[in-house]
């Protein structure tokens, strides 16, 4: 259940749910759940680099790629 008053809480919460949804092979509700964690936080480095893995995974390398070079903008030390 998503607090309508509580963005941190709720990005969490769509992170986890969409890495389950990968684990069970539904990636259209993964893709749906990180992009509005992102929404939620921008700079929510970890939902952005999930989403690169996800977009890999689908053949999306435009996509992938552009959500790497957005990490690397937010945060330098990252591989």
């Amino acid at each position: 259940m998503l607090d309508n008053l509580n963005n941190a809480y709720n990005q969490g919460i769509l992170f986890n749910r969409a890495s389950a949804y990968l684990k069970l092979g539904q990636r259209d509700l993964a893709l749906k759940d990180l992009n509005t964690a992102i929404d939620l936080n921008e700079d929510y480095v970890k939902a952005i680099m999930k989403r690169s893995e996800l977009y890999l995974q689908m053949e999306n390398y435009d996509e992938a790629v552009r959500d790497l070079e957005r990490v690397k903008a937010i945060d330098p030390c990252k591989p």
